[in-house]
């Protein structure tokens, strides 16, 4: 039987409290406003996976740029990992993702395509398109939607997002548990966002 909405959402990590959790998410939301307004839509690429998979596949980088932005992610993803367990101690998980408990792989599955397709169809629009009217702002929205896609789909899975995300506390924790739903849903969604936008906004 799947638990109520109300007590997935209010599911944290052991070692943190609700209002930490809530914290950090807010947190995560504003460094990545901050990462995008200063460095621009080359802090989404370099931080996931799911969007390099994108912008490749509507030809917006190479294949050779493509897996430069693959290893720096996947190692970038393991250092940090090692770094989580450094300060917290292995009872954190090192960062690993995890389905919720009553949630099946086909909801995990689907609620990790939505999030990650919403994202990117979110980047595409505000930084990605030349036409876009608040590129210089893109930080915002795209901080605010990573930081509501965490709320919504955490609980449920951890919200990747992103398959390098999942692949470094794997690697360092030896748990590839559901490794098909980390690597596979958050490119499927980000390239599915990124082939619809290309065709609806009909962009260069």
């Amino acid at each position: 039987m799947v638990p109520p909405c109300s007590d997935r959402i209010t599911r944290v990590p052991p070692y943190l409290s609700l209002a930490q959790y809530h914290t950090g998410l807010f947190t995560y939301g504003a460094i990545t406003h901050c990462g995008c307004h200063f460095q621009g839509i080359l802090l989404s690429l370099v931080l996931s996976l799911a969007v390099s998979a994108a912008m490749l596949i509507t030809k917006r980088i190479n294949v050779k740029e493509f897996l430069i932005f693959v290893a720096s992610q996947m190692s970038g993803a393991a250092v940090a990992s090692l770094a989580l367990c450094y300060i917290y101690g292995k009872e954190n998980g090192y960062g690993l993702p995890a389905i919720a408990s009553g949630t099946t792989i086909g909801a995990g599955f689907l609620a990790e395509v939505i999030g990650t397709a919403f994202l990117l169809f979110v980047i595409f629009g505000v930084a990605v398109d030349k036409r876009s009217s608040i590129s210089k702002l893109a930080g915002l929205p795209i901080g605010l939607t990573i930081t509501a896609i965490i709320f919504s789909v955490g609980p449920i899975t951890g919200a990747a997002l992103n398959p390098a995300r999942w692949f470094g506390p794997a690697l360092i924790s030896g748990d590839w548990s559901n490794a098909w739903l980390y690597i596979f849903a958050p490119i499927l969604g980000g390239v599915m966002a990124a082939v619809t936008y290309q065709s609806i906004a009909n962009t260069e």
